[in-house]
């Protein structure tokens, strides 16, 4: 993978970067309908230390989102509210996007090691995403595995057909 361009720095997202995350979620989702504005805020908000960006010129051009969750219980696509559970055991890494003129710069794995570091210092002891549009490569690479609990059949499908769940431990290097 080549190394974070020079200029891409990560900082956490705020709700000013929305318009720019909404932008880039637009460019690189085609399997599924994009997100609302509406359900992007409320993860944000509801996560706000596990939300980031990679700006470059100071303009989002790539993002994570992460929750936490209650594993396996994973939020809908597109909900307007995001209420992470007090029990939460989980952290969701909801979306990792970037810009698909920046693609090869490093800022998805500096994002996702951001994201690593902070389910680390949280009190989540594991991490699980559902990786779509044919990733589940690239997330093996960084130490998830492909898991299937049946009561995720249904909510896998809506992700498209290609939907895979998988987890790893908070703690495995990245």
């Amino acid at each position: 993978m080549t190394s974070l361009h020079s200029d891409l720095k990560v900082r956490p997202m705020a709700v000013a970067d929305l318009d720019a995350v909404l932008r880039i979620q637009a460019a690189c989702y085609t399997a599924i309908e994009p997100e609302s504005r509406e359900s992007l805020q409320a993860k944000l908000q509801a996560a706000p230390d596990t939300c980031f960006v990679a700006v470059a010129d100071q303009q989002p051009v790539a993002y994570a989102i992460a929750v936490p969750v209650a594993f396996p219980e994973l939020p809908v696509l597109d909900q307007p509210h995001c209420n992470p559970p007090p029990h939460a055991d989980a952290l969701y890494v909801h979306d990792v996007a970037v810009s698909p003129t920046l693609r090869g710069s490093g800022a998805a794995g500096a994002l996702i090691r951001r994201v690593m570091d902070a389910a680390r210092h949280g009190q989540w002891r594991q991490m699980c995403l559902i990786a779509i549009q044919g990733s589940s490569s690239y997330w093996a690479r960084h130490g998830f595995r492909e898991v299937a609990p049946r009561e995720m059949a249904a909510k896998l499908a809506s992700y498209g057909a290609d939907a895979r769940l998988m987890w790893r431990g908070a703690e495995a290097g990245a």
